[in-house]
């Protein structure tokens, strides 16, 4: 490749090899017909092999190249020449974030600002149903005025349209994978579907990085590594930097989320969350009146994240107990086990949470996972509202085995203050809630 440097293809001079990975080697070039310097990343030999293959990429690229966001890296033009086929592209000066981040873990403060940037470049990428499939931080972007832009934006699935873009199979070698293996959402190595969603997995991964300074799951060898993103646990950021925000923690847990159903529902409603955390003073600028009023609730079936079906118990007895918490509250109505146990696995999804608590005819939804290794225990739990379909609560509660009785209470603890539901005093006391002398909801 270094026979190119000094030589032009079609009317770009390449200067300097600036960049390389699984798609190619990228180079700094002048166009000499425009005058100005591009980005040209030449693409290995055979990636397109036919005529027909070449034409289809082409106009996907120049698709790409319609997408015009200040945060996404511009794709000019694709051309072919003397048999070698390359795409133009925006060359961004700066630094990516990947040697950023070699230098220390990020403020929380940047974290938000650039992590905000990124999704609202995945948000007006997704709007024209572009995903990237290969985010990560070495393709995004800092510029010398610190602004974040994600290059090779939908280059990765564009790149494999028209040669089958066959599901992504679990190789010894990384390189021969769509995408970047410890960045990849578990749908991506089980073949399951890829949408938006899945881009949002990276971005939790990226984020998790940038908060503590290592991937969310780092292993040597490339089959442990496939295991653990299928099956493994991440530690909670603030176990590694305590004074990280829950609600950034809570944020990154779940974009990691091994079901994608289970993240945010958009890139859009990322970029609000850290909207929200950004400015916690405006959280709740909206009158109570247009507040969820939550009288009535359902606990649905936990899901048993481990996959093994002796633990199946574990998971259907969190859901039992926290249905037997919550219906103590006098001013709750909670809809019973035999109703809600017929929501569980496929039920459950195939409909969506506004028509269960259509069907059900409460306000809110309470549901979550359950997941036991040992005797460690880590659930996850999340209150949605069914006017809105919006995530009102959520948390995560690890602890030990022999201490999850107590760990039901705090969830039904926590859930009352969270709807704000009239408590009786001798309610607080079993709960352990401390009563604050204000009007409840409604």
């Amino acid at each position: 490749m270094q026979a190119m440097i000094n030589k032009s293809i079609s009317h770009y001079r390449i200067l300097e090899r600036i960049g390389a990975g699984g798609m190619g080697q990228v180079y700094r070039a002048r166009d000499e017909r425009l005058e100005r310097d591009v980005a040209v990343k030449v693409l290995p030999h055979d990636t397109l092999t036919d005529e027909g293959a070449r034409r289809r990429f082409r106009r996907e690229a120049l698709a790409l190249s319609r997408l015009n966001h200040p945060h996404i890296a511009a794709v000019y033009d694709f051309d072919s020449q003397d048999g070698i086929d390359f795409l133009v592209m925006e060359l961004v000066p700066g630094q990516t974030l990947a040697a950023r981040l070699l230098e220390r873990p990020m403020p929380e403060t940047e974290i938000i600002r650039l992590g905000g940037q990124i999704a609202e470049a995945l948000e007006a990428a997704h709007e024209q149903g572009v995903v990237h499939r290969d985010l990560k931080p070495g393709n995004i972007m800092i510029t010398p005025k610190g602004q974040a832009k994600v290059v090779d934006f939908g280059l990765a699935r564009r790149l494999t349209a028209g040669l089958g873009d066959t599901a992504v199979t679990a190789s010894s070698d990384i390189q021969s994978v769509i995408g970047t293996l410890p960045y990849m959402a578990p749908e991506q190595l089980s073949g399951g579907e890829i949408d938006g969603r899945t881009d949002l997995y990276a971005l939790g991964a990226t984020l998790y990085e940038m908060a503590t300074g290592r991937r969310a799951f780092d292993k040597d060898r490339p089959e442990t590594l496939m295991f653990e993103i299928l099956h493994g646990a991440t530690r909670p950021v603030r176990s590694l930097r305590a004074e990280i925000s829950q609600d950034l923690d809570r944020l990154i847990e779940s974009c990691l989320s091994k079901e994608a159903a289970r993240r945010p529902a958009s890139a859009g409603a990322v970029s609000q969350t850290l909207q929200r955390i950004r400015e916690p003073d405006q959280r709740d600028t909206g009158s109570e009146s247009g507040r969820d009023v939550i009288h009535s609730l359902a606990v649905l079936p936990f899901e048993n994240v481990s996959r093994d079906a002796a633990q199946e118990y574990f998971a259907d007895g969190m859901t039992e107990a926290l249905i037997s918490e919550l219906a103590r509250l006098k001013a709750l109505r909670v809809i019973s086990r035999t109703s809600a146990m017929r929501y569980k696995g496929a039920h459950k999804a195939q409909k969506g949470l506004p028509e269960i608590a259509r069907e059900l005819n409460v306000d809110a939804i309470l549901e979550g996972s359950a997941l036991l290794v040992g005797k460690r225990v880590r659930v996850t739990v999340q209150l949605v509202s069914a006017r809105s379909d919006e995530t009102l609560w959520a948390n995560r509660y690890d602890g030990d085995l022999e201490d999850v009785l107590d760990m039901q209470s705090r969830v039904a603890e926590n859930v009352a203050k969270e709807i704000q539901v009239h408590v009786t005093p001798r309610e607080a006391t079993r709960l352990g809630l401390v009563l604050v002398h204000r009007p409840a909801r409604g």
